[in-house]
Protein backbone atom coordinates (compact mmCIF):
# COMPACT_ATOMS: atom_id res chain seq x y z
CA UNK A 1 0.00 0.00 0.00
CA UNK A 2 2.83 2.23 0.89
CA UNK A 3 4.52 1.90 -2.79
CA UNK A 4 1.00 2.69 -4.29
CA UNK A 5 0.57 5.48 -1.97
CA UNK A 6 3.88 6.62 -3.91
CA UNK A 7 3.36 6.08 -6.62
CA UNK A 8 0.15 7.69 -6.78
CA UNK A 9 1.54 10.47 -5.52
CA UNK A 10 4.72 10.43 -7.91
CA UNK A 11 2.06 10.87 -10.84
CA UNK A 12 0.28 13.81 -9.06
CA UNK A 13 3.48 15.79 -8.79
CA UNK A 14 3.87 14.74 -12.56
CA UNK A 15 0.81 16.41 -13.07
CA UNK A 16 1.21 19.08 -11.54
CA UNK A 17 4.46 20.24 -12.74
CA UNK A 18 2.60 20.29 -16.19
CA UNK A 19 0.26 22.68 -14.89
CA UNK A 20 3.30 24.65 -13.40
CA UNK A 21 4.75 24.81 -16.57
CA UNK A 22 1.76 26.17 -18.15
CA UNK A 23 1.43 28.85 -15.67
CA UNK A 24 4.93 29.84 -16.11
CA UNK A 25 4.58 29.79 -19.99
CA UNK A 26 0.99 32.13 -19.06
CA UNK A 27 3.29 34.37 -16.88
CA UNK A 28 6.26 34.79 -19.24
CA UNK A 29 3.97 35.93 -21.80
CA UNK A 30 2.15 38.35 -19.50
CA UNK A 31 5.47 39.78 -18.35
CA UNK A 32 6.64 40.25 -21.86
CA UNK A 33 3.41 41.79 -22.93
CA UNK A 34 3.86 44.50 -19.76
CA UNK A 35 7.21 44.74 -20.70
CA UNK A 36 6.76 45.89 -24.25
CA UNK A 37 4.02 48.14 -23.16
CA UNK A 38 6.29 49.78 -20.37
CA UNK A 39 8.79 50.21 -23.47
CA UNK A 40 5.76 51.94 -25.51
CA UNK A 41 4.97 54.37 -22.84
CA UNK A 42 8.43 55.24 -22.23
CA UNK A 43 8.94 55.62 -25.86
CA UNK A 44 5.57 58.22 -25.89
CA UNK A 45 6.81 60.01 -22.86
CA UNK A 46 10.69 60.61 -24.08
CA UNK A 47 8.60 61.71 -27.16
CA UNK A 48 6.43 63.96 -25.39
CA UNK A 49 9.33 65.22 -23.43
CA UNK A 50 11.95 66.03 -26.62
CA UNK A 51 8.92 67.99 -27.96
CA UNK A 52 8.10 70.22 -24.98
CA UNK A 53 11.74 70.41 -24.81
CA UNK A 54 11.87 72.11 -28.29
CA UNK A 55 12.33 75.37 -29.14
CA UNK A 56 9.09 76.68 -30.47
CA UNK A 57 10.88 77.77 -33.80
CA UNK A 58 12.01 74.04 -33.89
CA UNK A 59 8.97 72.77 -33.41
CA UNK A 60 7.08 75.25 -36.14
CA UNK A 61 10.00 74.42 -38.33
CA UNK A 62 9.13 70.29 -37.65
CA UNK A 63 5.71 71.42 -38.66
CA UNK A 64 5.98 73.24 -41.29
CA UNK A 65 8.45 70.22 -42.75
CA UNK A 66 5.85 67.70 -42.09
CA UNK A 67 3.03 69.95 -43.70
CA UNK A 68 5.42 69.90 -46.56
CA UNK A 69 6.25 66.48 -46.57
CA UNK A 70 2.06 65.11 -46.73
CA UNK A 71 1.63 67.85 -49.59
CA UNK A 72 4.26 66.39 -51.43
CA UNK A 73 2.62 62.85 -50.53
CA UNK A 74 -0.68 64.35 -51.67
CA UNK A 75 0.92 65.91 -54.53
CA UNK A 76 2.35 62.31 -55.67
CA UNK A 77 -0.81 60.78 -55.01
CA UNK A 78 -3.02 62.86 -57.03
CA UNK A 79 -0.22 63.34 -59.99
CA UNK A 80 -0.38 59.03 -59.42
CA UNK A 81 -4.57 59.08 -59.83
CA UNK A 82 -3.86 61.45 -62.68
CA UNK A 83 -2.10 59.00 -64.53
CA UNK A 84 -4.02 55.81 -63.35
CA UNK A 85 -6.84 57.65 -64.73
CA UNK A 86 -5.21 58.17 -68.16
CA UNK A 87 -3.89 55.09 -68.02
CA UNK A 88 -7.20 53.66 -67.51
CA UNK A 89 -8.97 55.87 -70.45
CA UNK A 90 -6.65 54.65 -72.70
CA UNK A 91 -6.77 51.00 -71.95
CA UNK A 92 -10.56 51.98 -72.67
CA UNK A 93 -10.26 53.10 -75.59
CA UNK A 94 -8.14 50.53 -77.03
CA UNK A 95 -10.70 48.20 -75.74
CA UNK A 96 -13.17 49.90 -77.84
CA UNK A 97 -11.21 50.20 -80.69
CA UNK A 98 -10.16 46.66 -80.25
CA UNK A 99 -13.39 45.02 -80.08
CA UNK A 100 -14.37 47.44 -83.22
CA UNK A 101 -11.29 46.49 -85.42
CA UNK A 102 -12.71 42.84 -84.60
CA UNK A 103 -16.70 43.60 -85.06
CA UNK A 104 -15.12 44.93 -88.74
CA UNK A 105 -12.99 42.04 -89.04
CA UNK A 106 -16.09 39.46 -88.70
CA UNK A 107 -18.12 41.94 -90.74
CA UNK A 108 -15.52 41.24 -93.45
CA UNK A 109 -14.22 37.38 -93.46
CA UNK A 110 -15.47 35.42 -95.70
CA UNK A 111 -18.00 32.63 -95.02
CA UNK A 112 -19.94 29.68 -96.21
CA UNK A 113 -21.90 30.92 -99.45
CA UNK A 114 -25.00 30.71 -97.79
CA UNK A 115 -26.96 32.06 -100.69
CA UNK A 116 -28.28 28.68 -101.36
CA UNK A 117 -29.95 28.20 -97.99
CA UNK A 118 -31.85 31.22 -98.61
CA UNK A 119 -30.84 33.11 -95.67
CA UNK A 120 -31.25 36.82 -97.37
CA UNK A 121 -34.36 37.72 -98.56
CA UNK A 122 -34.98 40.36 -101.40
CA UNK A 123 -36.29 43.19 -100.35
CA UNK A 124 -36.98 44.62 -103.74
CA UNK A 125 -38.84 42.59 -106.73
CA UNK A 126 -38.20 44.55 -110.09
CA UNK A 127 -37.85 42.90 -113.07
CA UNK A 128 -34.68 44.29 -114.55
CA UNK A 129 -31.83 46.39 -113.10
CA UNK A 130 -33.34 49.76 -114.31
CA UNK A 131 -35.96 49.10 -111.59
CA UNK A 132 -33.34 49.15 -108.93
CA UNK A 133 -30.94 51.39 -110.02
CA UNK A 134 -34.01 54.27 -110.65
CA UNK A 135 -35.15 53.19 -107.03
CA UNK A 136 -31.02 53.92 -105.38
CA UNK A 137 -31.28 57.44 -107.09
CA UNK A 138 -34.41 58.07 -105.41
CA UNK A 139 -33.26 56.87 -101.98
CA UNK A 140 -30.07 58.90 -102.40
CA UNK A 141 -32.03 61.68 -103.82
CA UNK A 142 -33.72 61.72 -99.95
CA UNK A 143 -30.56 61.63 -98.04
CA UNK A 144 -29.38 64.69 -100.16
CA UNK A 145 -32.53 66.23 -99.17
CA UNK A 146 -32.57 65.44 -95.86
CA UNK A 147 -29.07 66.92 -95.76
CA UNK A 148 -30.08 70.13 -97.40
CA UNK A 149 -33.39 70.52 -95.53
CA UNK A 150 -31.06 69.79 -92.39
CA UNK A 151 -32.80 66.98 -91.07
CA UNK A 152 -30.45 64.52 -91.52
CA UNK A 153 -29.04 65.58 -88.26
CA UNK A 154 -30.39 67.10 -84.60
CA UNK A 155 -28.10 70.44 -83.18
CA UNK A 156 -28.53 73.18 -80.83
CA UNK A 157 -29.22 76.30 -83.22
CA UNK A 158 -28.54 78.07 -80.08
CA UNK A 159 -24.79 76.86 -79.69
CA UNK A 160 -21.83 79.08 -78.66
CA UNK A 161 -18.66 79.42 -79.20
CA UNK A 162 -16.42 82.85 -77.23
CA UNK A 163 -20.52 83.42 -76.42
CA UNK A 164 -21.33 84.25 -80.28
CA UNK A 165 -23.64 82.45 -82.07
CA UNK A 166 -22.02 83.42 -85.27
CA UNK A 167 -19.75 81.28 -84.01
CA UNK A 168 -21.70 79.25 -83.00
CA UNK A 169 -23.52 78.41 -86.25
CA UNK A 170 -19.91 78.00 -87.67
CA UNK A 171 -18.85 75.23 -85.52
CA UNK A 172 -22.45 73.86 -86.46
CA UNK A 173 -22.11 73.56 -89.99
CA UNK A 174 -18.45 72.39 -89.75
CA UNK A 175 -19.54 69.65 -87.39
CA UNK A 176 -22.55 68.64 -89.64
CA UNK A 177 -20.49 68.16 -92.57
CA UNK A 178 -17.67 66.39 -90.42
CA UNK A 179 -19.99 63.55 -89.47
CA UNK A 180 -21.90 63.06 -92.34
CA UNK A 181 -18.88 62.89 -94.42
CA UNK A 182 -17.41 60.45 -92.12
CA UNK A 183 -21.06 57.99 -91.67
CA UNK A 184 -21.25 58.51 -95.30
CA UNK A 185 -17.81 57.29 -96.51
CA UNK A 186 -18.17 54.09 -93.62
CA UNK A 187 -21.71 52.96 -95.08
CA UNK A 188 -20.06 53.59 -98.94
CA UNK A 189 -16.88 51.65 -97.97
CA UNK A 190 -19.58 48.68 -96.02
CA UNK A 191 -22.14 48.67 -98.65
CA UNK A 192 -19.76 47.63 -101.68
CA UNK A 193 -18.40 44.71 -99.59
CA UNK A 194 -21.97 43.30 -99.22
CA UNK A 195 -22.70 39.71 -100.07
CA UNK A 196 -25.15 36.93 -98.93
CA UNK A 197 -22.88 35.75 -96.33
CA UNK A 198 -21.79 38.73 -94.98
CA UNK A 199 -25.20 40.89 -94.92
CA UNK A 200 -26.33 40.77 -91.11
CA UNK A 201 -22.99 41.72 -90.00
CA UNK A 202 -22.84 44.89 -92.56
CA UNK A 203 -26.15 46.00 -91.04
CA UNK A 204 -24.70 45.73 -88.06
CA UNK A 205 -21.55 47.50 -88.40
CA UNK A 206 -23.79 50.14 -90.30
CA UNK A 207 -25.67 50.95 -87.00
CA UNK A 208 -22.49 50.27 -84.77
CA UNK A 209 -21.17 53.05 -86.56
CA UNK A 210 -24.04 55.08 -86.54
CA UNK A 211 -24.50 54.99 -82.60
CA UNK A 212 -20.34 55.63 -82.21
CA UNK A 213 -20.36 58.83 -84.36
CA UNK A 214 -23.47 59.92 -82.03
CA UNK A 215 -21.70 59.06 -78.75
CA UNK A 216 -18.20 60.94 -80.62
CA UNK A 217 -20.60 64.06 -81.07
CA UNK A 218 -22.44 64.39 -78.41
CA UNK A 219 -20.13 66.78 -76.46
CA UNK A 220 -20.94 69.38 -79.04
CA UNK A 221 -25.11 68.69 -78.93
CA UNK A 222 -24.85 67.27 -82.55
CA UNK A 223 -26.92 63.77 -83.42
CA UNK A 224 -27.42 61.90 -86.56
CA UNK A 225 -31.20 61.27 -86.60
CA UNK A 226 -32.92 57.79 -87.52
CA UNK A 227 -34.53 58.48 -89.93
CA UNK A 228 -31.36 59.43 -91.87
CA UNK A 229 -30.20 55.65 -90.78
CA UNK A 230 -33.11 53.89 -92.11
CA UNK A 231 -32.11 55.55 -95.45
CA UNK A 232 -28.76 54.24 -95.26
CA UNK A 233 -30.08 50.84 -94.58
CA UNK A 234 -32.43 50.98 -97.80
CA UNK A 235 -29.71 51.46 -99.64
CA UNK A 236 -27.80 49.02 -98.58
CA UNK A 237 -30.87 46.58 -99.67
CA UNK A 238 -31.25 48.52 -102.28
CA UNK A 239 -27.67 48.72 -103.85
CA UNK A 240 -26.75 45.23 -103.20
CA UNK A 241 -30.11 44.12 -104.75
CA UNK A 242 -29.07 46.00 -107.78
CA UNK A 243 -25.80 44.41 -108.24
CA UNK A 244 -27.11 40.82 -107.88
CA UNK A 245 -29.11 41.94 -110.53
CA UNK A 246 -27.03 43.16 -112.82
CA UNK A 247 -24.59 39.70 -112.26
CA UNK A 248 -27.91 37.72 -112.94
CA UNK A 249 -28.44 39.80 -116.17
CA UNK A 250 -24.77 39.50 -117.48
CA UNK A 251 -25.24 35.86 -116.92
CA UNK A 252 -27.90 35.66 -118.46
CA UNK A 253 -26.47 37.44 -121.65
CA UNK A 254 -23.13 35.15 -121.76
CA UNK A 255 -25.78 32.34 -121.82
CA UNK A 256 -27.76 33.86 -124.55
CA UNK A 257 -24.29 34.79 -126.48
CA UNK A 258 -22.88 31.35 -125.65
CA UNK A 259 -26.79 29.63 -127.06
CA UNK A 260 -26.27 32.15 -129.81
CA UNK A 261 -22.99 30.82 -131.13
CA UNK A 262 -23.85 27.45 -130.62
CA UNK A 263 -27.15 27.87 -133.17
CA UNK A 264 -24.78 29.46 -135.71
CA UNK A 265 -22.13 26.80 -135.15
CA UNK A 266 -24.93 24.10 -135.56
CA UNK A 267 -26.32 26.61 -138.78
CA UNK A 268 -23.24 26.78 -140.53
CA UNK A 269 -22.04 22.41 -140.21
CA UNK A 270 -25.79 22.02 -141.57
CA UNK A 271 -25.11 24.77 -144.23
CA UNK A 272 -21.79 22.51 -144.98
CA UNK A 273 -23.41 19.18 -144.65
CA UNK A 274 -26.11 20.57 -147.59
CA UNK A 275 -23.27 21.50 -149.85
CA UNK A 276 -21.95 18.11 -149.69
CA UNK A 277 -25.50 16.43 -151.11
CA UNK A 278 -25.17 17.73 -154.66
CA UNK A 279 -21.43 16.43 -154.56
CA UNK A 280 -22.12 13.03 -153.59
CA UNK A 281 -25.44 13.09 -155.72
CA UNK A 282 -22.99 13.87 -158.96
CA UNK A 283 -21.10 11.75 -157.92
CA UNK A 284 -23.72 8.58 -157.77
CA UNK A 285 -24.92 9.61 -161.07
CA UNK A 286 -21.92 9.38 -162.93
CA UNK A 287 -21.05 6.05 -161.75
CA UNK A 288 -24.33 4.92 -162.61
CA UNK A 289 -23.19 6.25 -166.26
CA UNK A 290 -20.40 4.36 -166.12
CA UNK A 291 -21.37 1.07 -164.71
CA UNK A 292 -24.36 1.50 -167.58
CA UNK A 293 -21.52 2.00 -170.07
CA UNK A 294 -19.36 -1.22 -168.96
CA UNK A 295 -22.10 -3.56 -169.01
CA UNK A 296 -23.79 -2.89 -172.40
Amino acid sequence: MTECGGLYMAFGDIFKTSEFKKDIASLKENISSLTQENNDLKNKANLKLSIHEMEPLKLDELIKQKKNTALEVDAKIAEKNKSLEEISKKIAESTDSLNNIRADINDLTPDLEMSSYGLYRPQYDFSTSLGYKDMLKMIRDDQKSMIKNKTAVSFNPNWLVNNSKTEGRKMNRNNIKAILRSFNNECTEAIGKTTYSNYDRIVKRIKRSFDQHNKMYRVVDIQLNYAYLDLKIKELNVAFEYRQKVEDEKETLREEREKEREEKALQREIAAKRKQVPNCKNKLATRQILLNQYFH
